[in-house]
């Protein structure tokens, strides 16, 4: 949302934010076991590796994503 709001200059409401706030604040809550040294039973392998492997596999889709709307508008 953040790169949105600088490259594409998108303006998003109060609720949409919160929302993206709620899913960060989601995803936190459910890692408490892994910060704590804790065994997860949530999820079967929760290496930080995984963990990064997973959130980068979202970074194609977002760039071609967002190279489409930008360039749509162009």
């Amino acid at each position: 949302m953040m790169l949105s709001m600088i490259f594409l200059d998108t303006r998003y409401k109060r609720v949409h934010i919160l929302g993206a706030f709620m899913v960060i604040y989601g995803a936190l809550v459910c890692m408490i076991p892994i910060f704590r040294g804790e065994v997860a039973l949530n999820s079967p392998d929760p290496s930080f590796v995984w963990i990064l492997l997973y959130m980068s596999a979202f970074l194609p889709a977002a760039t071609a994503n967002g190279m489409t709307i930008k360039l749509t508008f162009i």
